[in-house]
């Protein structure tokens, strides 16, 4: 099911390698290729000056895949205005490889945008009954096509019912930081 609506995908986090912008680029340049409707925001400064190579070759993969059109690079973003960001957006992708846990991925939860992460973590986190769709294998380009696909064509940024199960997976937890701190526990305890 295609739409003319266009969809705002969101890749939150530092402009670093670690952060798999990258991936997420490839991922949405896909699909805009296969004629879905989609817009990308990165949101995230560069803390070390030699990050600003890496994110000049992300604008250059983006012009190379042909979609710098549909890729906005925000930069840096105060904490205030990010709640804003997150209400004009349907999905957030986290490609970050490994390793913590991404409090963007909550807060996109807590505000209803649909999260796919690379963080298998999550699998423990999310809902159990859509779980395996939104987290995908770090790194892997064809998965995350994959669910992104699902995400998209089977209307789960729009499901009601889906977006205020995530909401109160982070409600119920009440505090960011509880939350964070049971899932880290199931990390080391994996």
């Amino acid at each position: 099911r295609k739409t003319n609506e266009e969809i705002t995908i969101l890749s939150v986090g530092r402009i670093t390698p670690s952060k798999g912008h990258d991936l997420v680029i490839k991922a949405v340049a896909g699909l805009i290729k296969a004629g879905y409707n989609l817009k990308l925001k990165l949101i995230g400064g560069m803390i070390q000056e030699y990050h600003r190579e890496y994110a000049d070759s992300l604008k250059k993969l983006a012009a190379e895949l042909g979609i710098r059109d549909r890729v906005e690079f925000t930069g840096a973003i105060p904490y205030g205005e990010m709640p804003r960001n997150f209400d004009n957006a349907e999905i957030l992708v986290n490609a970050v490889p490994f390793g913590g846990l991404d409090k963007v991925v909550l807060e996109a939860m807590a505000s209803g945008v649909i999260p796919l992460a690379s963080n298998s973590a999550f699998l423990t986190v999310f809902p159990e009954e859509i779980a395996q769709d939104l987290v995908f294998k770090a790194g892997d380009l064809e998965e995350l096509k994959m669910k992104l696909r699902g995400v998209i064509d089977k209307g789960l940024y729009g499901d009601e019912e889906i977006r205020s199960a995530l909401r109160s997976v982070v409600s119920k937890n009440h505090n960011l930081n509880n939350l964070i701190s049971k899932i880290s526990e199931e990390i080391k305890n994996g």
